[in-house]
């Protein structure tokens, strides 16, 4: 990327990041009594269709956030990669699952499984590219912000994820819970420094 304005402004769209991102823990958290889908593979309601239009709004202002970094754009490029990985290779595994030759072969299952951890791998990568570059930011800007902080967002997740693979399934989801609650906090006070910057 050529075209990064590392001038521009990064507070609306960092609160607008930080808002969907909320959105995005909230639904997935609270239950509405909605149920939208059900069959036997299980069940769709209003929260998992509320989450997933807030993690998918999430790229716009993300998108913005691109332009005012190479980092920043490499993070949402990878993030990008790794959607449609996770897409393609979980779809391929649905219809793998069909048992419907030739899609249902070992080695097919195999070759999408492996797309999927591709993705997942990607995911984890352009997070990465994020926080960092969300921490060059606050260098090149002088955000009054502690050094190093929002880089957590990147590391307490990556914990908790091979600690919920380690520890007992009991404890995933309160792992989860206080992973994403943690990134939240962090990455608000990022926003309210950032506000305090542009404002001033």
């Amino acid at each position: 990327m050529t075209n990064a304005n590392p001038n521009a402004p990064a507070y609306r769209w960092l609160l607008l990041f930080w808002l969907f991102n909320a959105l995005n823990v909230l639904f997935s958290v609270i239950d509405l009594p909605v149920v939208l889908f059900s069959g036997e593979a299980g069940q769709i309601t209003l929260s998992n269709i509320l989450a997933l239009a807030a993690a998918v709004a999430q790229f716009y202002p993300f998108y913005q956030l691109g332009k005012l970094s190479d980092r920043l754009h490499r993070a949402f490029t990878v993030n990008i990669i790794s959607v449609c990985a996770a897409v393609v290779g979980l779809i391929s595994l649905l219809i793998a699952l069909t048992d419907r030759p030739p899609y249902n072969s070992a080695a097919v299952i195999t070759v999408m499984s492996l797309v999927v951890m591709a993705g997942v791998i990607c995911l984890y990568v352009s997070q990465f590219f994020l926080y960092t570059g969300l921490e060059a930011l606050r260098a090149e800007r002088g955000y009054d912000y502690p050094s190093r902080l929002i880089r957590l967002c990147f590391f307490v997740p990556l914990i908790c994820d091979i600690a919920a693979v380690l520890l007992d399934s009991a404890l995933k989801t309160s792992i989860s819970l206080f992973s994403k609650c943690f990134c939240l906090i962090v990455l608000g006070l990022f926003v309210r420094a950032a506000r305090k910057s542009e404002i001033a």
